[in-house]
């Protein structure tokens, strides 16, 4: 069994990094969030020092990512996170001027669901975009780097 787990890392390098793999966080960036959409698109959101970045698209080809190289500061988002028994909601909110953004993942009891939400402002249309399966979510990542969403029961700190 001793000389199998070299050979699982050797195979399987997801495995040597906890999955990490399925993000579009570089190796040196921590994932705050990442999924998978049923499309095989992937929405990531990633920290590294004090900046935290969304990334969407595929491996190699980012379709979007903000913000842009450089411009972060801690009021590109705002997290918003509320807790309570049997319920625990979490997002991060950024406004391109297009559009506005919403990752998230929702908990209630056996209900999970997590993804991203754009509502385009010249037309009003919201499109969600759910994950196809269970999202990687770290948030406790973004606290203290991002601004607190100014809304009733934020326990954002």
């Amino acid at each position: 069994m001793r000389n199998l787990i070299p050979l699982l890392v050797v195979a399987f390098p997801a495995l040597a990094i906890g999955g990490e793999s399925n993000s579009l966080c570089t190796p040196s960036e921590k994932v705050v969030f990442s999924c998978s959409t049923t499309s095989g698109k992937q929405i990531s959101v990633c920290s590294m020092g004090d900046s935290v970045r969304y990334r969407f698209g595929r491996p190699g080809n980012v379709e979007l990512e903000y913000p842009t190289a450089k411009n972060f500061t801690p009021s590109s988002f705002e997290y918003f996170h509320y807790f309570r028994p049997n319920e625990d909601r979490s997002s991060l909110h950024f406004d391109t001027g297009a559009a506005e953004y919403t990752i998230f993942t929702d908990s209630e009891v056996a209900k999970k669901t997590a993804g991203v939400s754009v509502k385009v402002k010249a037309t009003g249309r919201i499109q969600s975009l759910r994950c196809a399966g269970a999202a990687q979510a770290n948030w406790y990542e973004v606290e203290g780097k991002v601004e607190c969403a100014d809304e009733p029961m934020n326990t954002c700190q």
